[in-house]
C-alpha cells in the first residue's frame, strides 16, 4: 500500500502471464526437456528408464510452478526443490529398492551414491546398460533441475530465451553420457527443435500482451503481437523442416569424431596381463595330463547340431611378432551391445560354468546379447566378455549369442568396411614379398569377395599339421609357410595357419583378426553337456562381413599329416565345420527368440508416455494445485484485523476481476479500479464501487473500522461473484479457479500490502 496524496494505490497489480498462453509456455518449456529423456534410450537396453525420467521432469515443473505462484524466496525454492528431488527419486526412481513403500537402507545408499557416483558408473558400464536405480539416478537428476529452472526462469522472468538454456544443457549433458551410441537424430531435431521455437514464439507474444496490460508501450506492444504471431508460425515451420533436414546432412551431434567422455575414464574392468592366447595354444595341446577347464550346456539344438566351438578372445593387432587383443572391457549389463553387420538367422543358449582358466576371456558363441553374470567386462568392439581372476573361479553364468552361419548366400557378401572396421585392414609395413606374393597367387582366380576368402582357406588347409612345428607366429615364422624352397616340408598348426589366413587377408583389403577358442568335441558330450579341457584350444580366423558380423575361416586341418598329400576333397576334420558348405540347417530352427533390440529405440509408446507425464503435470496437478491455494487465501483473508480483513475482501474482487481478464495495474487508486471495472462490465461491477471507498477508509483511517464495515466489504465481493456468475455462466465460473493470473500477480503484492498496514497500524 502507498500514500498518494488522499488516494490509494490499488492492493493489486496485473499479472505477467495470460492464462492459456502461459499454460502453453510451461507446457512446452517441461516438453523440451521430456524430450532429452529420449537420448538416454541410448544408454539403457530397454525403455524401463522413461516411466521414472518422465516422472522426475513433471514432478520438477510441479515444485517450480507451485514455488513460483507463491512467490517463494531463493534459499525456500532451493530448498523445496532438494527435497522434491529426494522423494521423486525416492518413490519414482528407487522404487524396487522400497519395502512395503518404505524407504531402507539400500534406497538411501543408492541415492548416495548415485548422486556422488553415478556419472562415473554411467561412463564406465556397458552399453547398452541394465535399467537400475544406479545409473537412472543422474538423468533423473539432470532432468529435474533443468525442468525446475526451466519453468522457474519462465515465471520469474522477462528474459525472452532464459527458459531455452535449461533444456539445451540438459541435451548437452544426455549427448555426453550416451557418446558411443548412435542415436535417431532426425526424430530429436524434429521434436525438440519446433517445442523451443514455439516456446520462445509463445513467450514474445505473451511479453507483449504483458506490455498492453501494464500500459508499458502498449500502443507498440499491441502492434507488434500480431505481428510475431502470423510471422513466428510459417518462422517455426520453415526453421523446424530445416534443421531436421541438416541434422542428417551435417550430423554435427553424430559420428565417429563426436567426444567421448569414455575415451578418458579409466577401463573399470581390468584383466590381468597375460601372454597372447594365441602364443599358449600349442603348449595347452600339449599337457600330457590335460586340465577340465569349463563346462558348456547348449541348449536346444542351435544350427542343427553343428556347433563345434566356443570362442573366447579376439585379436585384433599384429607386430609382426605377436596377434594380441586391444579390447577394452565395460562393466557388463544383462543386455549386450549387437553387432551392427550382423544379421541373426539363429541364436545359440549356453550355459557356462568355469573349472579353471589361465586367461580372463570367457567361452561364448557368435556375439552376445545377453548374459546372467555379473561384473564381468564387455567388449563392444570385438563381442568379448572377460572376467578377473577374483571373479573366474566357480563362475556361472549363461548367455545367448546371436549368429549366422555361412550359407547359401554368403557367395554374395562383401567385407564390411567402415571406420570401425578399418583398423583390422592394416599390416605390418615390413610384410615379406613371400606374403604379398602368396596372397595374389591363391586369390587371383577368384573374382568375388568370398570365393577369394575361400580359397585362402583352402590353400592352407592342403598344407600339413603338425605340433612338432616351431611355436610363434612372426612374420619370418609364417613367411616360411610359403618360402618355395620349403613348402614342401613347411609345416604348421593353428597357430600359425590362422595367423597367415589373416595377414594375407588383410593384405588383400579385408578386414580380420584371429579367434582363439576351444573345440567341443562329441566324445567329451554327456546329454547336452560338453567337458572342455585345455588340448581342445584351437584358433581360427574371423571376417567381417555384411550381414554376417564376423565371419568364421577354418584355415586349419588337423587330420592332415606332413606325409598326406594336398587333397581338397578330404572331408573335414571330426566337429569342424565345412567351409563349403552351402545349406543352412541353422535356418531350420524355428523362429528367433524375441530378444529386445538394445539400445531403447524410440517408438509411439515413448511419445505416448511423454504426452501423458506432461498432460498429468500440467493439465491435471497444476490447475489443482491453483485452486487449492486460491481456497486457501481467500481463507486465510477472512482472518485478523479488521482493517486486514477488509483488505483481504477488496483482493478477493480484484482477483475476480483479473479473473475475467481484465488488467488491474497497481498504478491506479481503488476509486480508479472501480471505475475501470464499471466501464468494462457495467452493472455487473457495481460491488466494486462499494467496496472502494471501505478499503479506502479501512487503509488510511487511524483507527480500526466497525465490524458492520467488514460484513459489508464481504457482502460485497460475494454480490461481484454471484453477479460475474450469472453475467459469464457456470462453466466460466469452474474455468476462473484455474486460472493463475491473481496467483501471480498478487503474492509480492500481498506481502508489501501486509507489511505497509503495519506501519500504518504502528505509527
Amino acid at each position: 500500500m502507498e500514500r498518494s496524496g488522499t488516494t490509494m494505490k490499488s492492493p493489486s497489480r496485473t499479472g505477467e502471464p495470460v492464462g492459456v498462453l502461459h499454460y502453453a509456455e510451461l507446457a512446452l518449456a517441461t516438453l523440451s526437456v521430456a524430450t532429452t529423456a529420449l537420448v538416454y534410450g541410448e544408454l539403457f537396453a530397454t525403455k524401463g528408464h522413461l516411466v521414472p525420467l518422465l516422472a522426475a521432469t513433471a514432478g520438477a515443473a510441479v515444485l517450480a510452478t507451485v514455488t513460483a505462484l507463491l512467490r517463494r524466496r531463493t534459499p525456500t525454492t532451493v530448498a523445496v526443490a532438494v527435497v522434491g528431488f529426494v522423494v521423486v527419486a525416492v518413490y519414482a526412481v528407487l522404487t524396487p529398492t522400497l519395502r512395503h513403500g518404505i524407504p531402507t537402507l539400500d534406497t538411501l545408499d543408492t541415492l548416495r551414491t548415485g548422486v556422488l557416483r553415478g556419472w562415473a558408473r554411467i561412463l564406465s558400464v556397458g552399453l547398452p546398460a541394465d535399467v537400475s536405480g544406479e545409473l537412472l539416478i543422474t538423468p533423473a537428476l539432470i532432468l529435474f533441475t533443468a525442468a525446475f529452472v526451466a519453468v522457474s526462469v519462465s515465471l520469474r522472468t522477462r528474459s525472452l530465451l532464459g527458459p531455452l538454456a535449461a533444456p539445451v544443457l540438459s541435451l548437452v549433458a544426455a549427448l555426453l553420457l550416451t557418446a558411443s551410441r548412435a542415436g535417431d537424430e532426425l526424430m530429436l531435431t524434429g521434436v525438440l527443435l519446433p517445442v523451443l521455437l514455439l516456446l520462445v514464439l509463445i513467450r514474445a507474444v505473451r511479453l507483449d500482451q504483458t506490455d498492453i496490460v501494464t500500459g508499458t508501450d502498449g500502443d507498440s506492444a499491441a502492434r507488434g503481437t500480431a505481428g510475431r504471431t502470423l510471422f513466428g508460425l510459417p518462422v517455426v515451420v520453415i526453421v523446424t523442416v530445416v534443421g531436421v533436414v541438416l541434422s542428417q546432412a551435417v550430423p554435427l551431434a553424430t559420428g565417429s569424431n563426436r567426444f567421448d567422455p569414455r575415451d578418458v575414464v579409466s577401463v573399470p574392468v581390468e584383466v590381468e596381463d597375460t601372454l597372447t592366447p594365441l602364443a599358449t595354444l600349442k603348449s595347452q595341446l600339449q599337457e600330457k595330463k590335460p586340465r577340465e577347464l569349463f563346462t558348456v550346456r547348449v541348449d536346444g539344438n542351435p544350427l542343427g547340431g553343428r556347433l563345434d566351438r566356443v570362442r573366447t578372445a579376439a585379436l585384433d593387432t599384429y607386430d609382426g611378432a605377436l596377434w594380441t587383443s586391444s579390447d577394452q572391457f565395460l562393466v557388463a549389463g544383462h543386455t549386450l551391445a549387437p553387432d551392427p553387420g550382423l544379421t541373426p538367422t539363429a541364436r545359440v543358449a549356453l550355459h557356462v560354468e568355469i573349472k579353471q582358466l589361465d586367461h580372463p576371456y570367457l567361452p561364448a558363441v557368435g556375439r552376445p546379447e545377453r548374459v546372467t553374470a555379473h561384473g564381468i567386462g564387455f567388449s563392444d568392439d570385438s563381442g568379448v566378455l572377460a572376467a578377473d581372476a577374483r571373479t573366474r573361479p566357480g563362475l556361472s553364468y549363461d548367455v545367448v549369442g546371436a549368429v549366422r552361419p555361412r550359407d547359401s548366400a554368403a557367395r554374395l557378401a562383401l567385407p564390411r568396411l567402415t571406420p570401425d572396421t578399418k583398423r583390422y585392414t592394416t599390416v605390418p609395413p615390413e610384410l615379406p614379398a613371400e606374403l604379398s606374393r602368396a596372397a595374389v597367387e591363391i586369390t587371383g582366380g577368384a573374382d568375388e569377395p568370398y570365393a577369394k576368402l575361400v580359397a585362402l582357406e583352402k590353400r592352407l588347409r592342403s598344407s600339413p599339421y603338425s605340433l612338432s612345428a616351431r611355436p610363434g607366429h612372426s612374420l619370418d615364422a609364417l613367411r616360411r609357410l610359403f618360402d618355395d624352397k620349403q613348402h614342401k616340408t613347411a609345416v604348421g598348426y593353428a597357430e600359425q595357419y590362422a595367423a597367415a589366413f589373416v595377414v594375407l587377408a588383410r593384405s588383400q583389403g579385408f578386414p580380420a583378426r584371429v579367434a582363439t577358442g576351444y573345440v567341443l568335441r562329441p566324445g567329451e558330450r554327456k546329454g547336452s553337456t560338453y567337458t572342455v579341457r585345455s588340448t581342445d584350444a584351437y584358433a581360427w580366423a574371423e571376417v567381417a562381413m555384411t550381414g554376417y558380423g564376423w565371419m568364421a575361416f577354418d584355415p586349419t586341418d588337423p587330420t592332415r599329416k606332413p606325409t598326406d598329400k594336398s587333397d581338397p576333397k578330404k572331408p573335414d576334420r571330426a566337429g569342424g565345420q565345412n567351409p563349403a558348405a552351402s545349406d543352412n540347417r541353422a535356418t531350420d530352427q524355428g523362429t528367433i527368440p524375441n530378444i529386445p533390440v538394445a539400445g531403447g529405440g524410440r517408438s509411439a509408446m515413448d511419445w505416448a508416455l511423454i504426452v501423458l507425464g506432461i498432460l498429468l503435470a500440467l493439465v491435471i496437478v497444476v490447475p489443482t494445485l491453483i485452486a487449492l491455494e486460491k481456497w486457501r487465501r481467500r481463507r486465510g483473508r477472512r482472518t485478523g484485523p479488521p482493517s486486514r480483513q477488509i483488505v483481504g475482501a477488496w483482493r478477493t474482487s480484484t482477483d475476480r476481476l483479473m479473473e475475467t481478464g481484465m488488467p488491474v495495474p497497481r498504478s491506479l487508486t481503488a476509486l480508479e479500479v472501480a471505475g475501470r471495472a464499471e466501464h468494462r462490465l457495467g452493472e455487473t461491477a457495481a460491488p466494486v464501487a462499494v467496496l472502494a471507498p471501505l478499503v479506502t477508509e479501512a487503509v488510511f483511517s487511524p483507527a480500526e473500522p466497525a465490524l458492520e464495515a467488514v460484513a459489508q466489504a464481504w457482502q460485497a465481493d460475494a454480490a461481484l461473484r454471484s453477479a460475474l456468475r450469472r453475467d459469464r455462466g457456470a462453466a466460466a465460473t469452474v474455468v476462473a479457479w484455474f486460472d493463475p493470473r491473481p496467483l501471480i500477480a498478487g503474492s509480492r503484492q500481498d506481502r508489501r500490502s501486509r507489511k505497509a498496514l503495519k506501519k500504518l497500524q504502528g505509527g
